[in-house]
C-alpha cells in the first residue's frame, strides 16, 4: 500500500505499508510499516514489523498482538499521532522519536497499556526532537532484558504507573515533564538512572541493582532498597529503606 485507504476488517499474510494510508481498519495476520505513514486508525491484531515510517493517526495493538522494532531507521510520531499497545513489543534497535518536520502544536504519545510488555533487547534511544513535545506512558511493563550497554527513554514526558525493570545494563530515563509513581526494579549489576523528571508519591524501588538520581525531583512517600543520589536533585520527600548521597546536591527537604 503506497497510498489509499484501509477500511473494515481484513486478514493479511504480508501487507506492507510504504506510503500515506488512511482509513479505519482492523488487520489480522502480519503487517509491515516500511517507511510509510499511518494517517487513519489502524488496529493490528496479529503482528506488526515496524521497519520505519511514521504514525500520524492512531496505531492500536490489543492484547495478543505483537510488534517488532528492529531496524536502525527512525520510527516516528507526528501531527498528534498515537501508538497504543497492550501486546508484546520487542525493541531491538533504531530510534523512536517525534518527526522533525512536524510543526503542529499537538502532543504525540506512545502508550504501553495495562497488560502490555515493552521489551528492550538492545541498546536503544527514544529521543526528544528539539523542543517538540511527545509523551511515553507506561501502565504495563517496560523491561530491559538484553544489551549490556545504555538504553534510553528520554521523551518530553515519561509517566509510569506500571513496572519498569532493568535486568541488564543501564536503563536511563530523562523527561523534564515526567512524573512516575509506579514500581521500579533493578537486578544485580544493572542500573536504573534518572537524569530528569519526577519520582513521586507511591513509587517503590526493589532489587539488588542500583537506582541513580543524577537529576530530577523526589516528592511524597517513597520506598527504596538502594537509591543513590549522584547529581542535583530537588526534594520534598520521605524515603524509607536505604539511600546514598554520593557527591550530589539535595535542594529542598529530604527525610530518610
Amino acid at each position: 500500500m503506497s497510498g489509499g485507504t484501509l477500511n473494515g476488517s481484513m486478514s493479511s499474510t504480508a501487507l506492507v505499508i510504504t506510503g500515506t494510508v488512511g482509513g479505519n481498519a482492523t488487520v489480522s495476520g502480519s503487517t509491515q510499516l516500511r517507511g510509510g505513514v499511518v494517517s487513519g486508525t489502524l488496529e493490528i491484531t496479529g503482528s506488526l514489523d515496524w521497519q520505519g515510517g511514521r504514525v500520524e493517526g492512531t496505531l492500536n495493538l490489543p492484547t495478543g498482538a505483537s510488534m517488532q522494532i528492529n531496524t536502525t531507521a527512525y520510527h516516528e510520531l507526528g501531527n498528534g499521532g498515537n501508538v497504543n499497545t497492550a501486546g508484546h513489543t520487542v525493541w531491538s534497535e533504531g530510534f523512536i522519536l517525534r518527526y522533525s518536520g512536524d510543526n503542529s502544536t499537538q502532543v504525540c504519545s506512545f502508550n504501553n497499556l495495562a497488560g502490555g510488555l515493552f521489551e528492550m533487547t538492545g541498546n536503544n534511544s527514544a529521543l526528544i526532537t528539539a523542543s517538540k513535545g511527545w509523551t511515553f506512558t507506561n501502565a504495563g511493563t517496560i523491561r530491559k532484558s538484553a544489551g549490556i550497554g545504555l538504553s534510553q527513554i528520554t521523551p518530553t514526558a515519561f509517566h509510569n504507573t506500571g513496572v519498569v525493570e532493568a535486568l541488564t545494563g543501564t536503563l536511563r530515563i530523562g523527561s523534564p515533564d515526567g512524573l512516575s509513581p509506579g514500581s521500579f526494579m533493578a537486578s544485580i549489576g544493572s542500573v536504573l538512572n534518572w537524569t530528569a523528571g519526577g519520582i513521586t508519591d507511591g513509587a517503590s524501588f526493589t532489587g539488588a541493582g542500583e537506582f541513580q538520581m543524577s537529576g530530577g525531583t523526589l516528592t511524597g512517600s517513597l520506598d527504596s532498597t538502594s537509591l543513590v543520589i549522584t547529581g542535583s536533585v530537588a526534594a520534598d520527600a520521605t524515603l524509607s529503606g536505604s539511600a546514598k548521597l554520593r557527591g550530589s546536591i539535595v535542594s529542598g527537604t529530604l527525610e530518610i
